[in-house]
């Protein structure tokens, strides 16, 4: 496994944003270190972060073009980033696919966030979410807009918000379990989840004036 890091900003394409002057592999953990690169062509890797390692320092992202699918087989971890860029951002109308499981916050940092969907567009997110952030406002996802999130996976929150639906319209076809604080918070948007919920420390669910939709089972391990 080798780490590749960006040297400055520019296109996932372009070989020169990147230290080894090759596109990355299926073997290649990768880091933005502290630029913007883009998302241009389809992506498989072992795993997409921004923390410091590997030659690499804190910070950056990554921004998704639309149309891609972006596959890290060990995950993507979003160590640290601000609450106006995750580390992978979307700002299309169009559709993109994340095949991999997703960290929201591994250091436990607060105001951080994994992926931000800001526009219009469809993500689709085929594996697990992990919040793990020690500040309310770290989140797993962001739904900043009137756009889309479908998970296939499971849920579970141990710190922070694991999902902030604003606007848009988030499904998930996985089974949620609340350890710390907040899962989803929905503000004016729509959340519908197929799967079953289990609180046990923390809150499943807060909805300020949208709509969430729960067909499977909801149980409470505390109070």
């Amino acid at each position: 496994m080798a780490d590749v890091r960006a040297v400055k900003n520019g296109d996932w394409s372009d070989t020169t944003v990147l230290n080894t002057g090759s596109l990355p592999t299926s073997a290649d953990v990768v880091r933005p270190n502290n630029f913007t690169v883009t998302i241009d062509v389809n992506v498989t890797v072992t795993e997409i972060r921004n923390d410091a390692g590997g030659g690499a320092v804190l910070g950056g992202s990554f921004t998704l073009n639309d149309g891609i699918t972006v596959t890290a087989s060990n995950g993507f971890f979003g160590t640290y980033a601000s609450l106006a860029i995750g580390l992978l951002n979307y700002n299309g109308a169009g559709t993109v696919t994340l095949n991999g499981n997703i960290d929201g916050a591994r250091s436990g940092v607060t105001d951080t966030c994994a992926v931000s969907n800001n526009s219009s567009g469809t993500i689709i997110i085929n594996g697990n979410l992990t919040s793990a952030g020690s500040g309310g406002t770290s989140q797993t996802l962001r739904n900043q807009s009137t756009g889309r999130f479908t998970i296939t996976g499971n849920l579970t929150s141990i710190g922070g918000i694991m999902i902030r639906n604003n606007a848009g319209i988030t499904t998930i076809n996985g089974n949620i379990s609340a350890n710390s604080a907040t899962a989803i918070q929905n503000t004016s948007g729509t959340v519908t989840i197929t799967g079953n919920i289990t609180a046990n420390a923390g809150t499943a669910i807060t909805n300020t004036s949208g709509t969430v939709t729960i067909t499977g089972e909801l149980t409470f391990t505390s109070t």
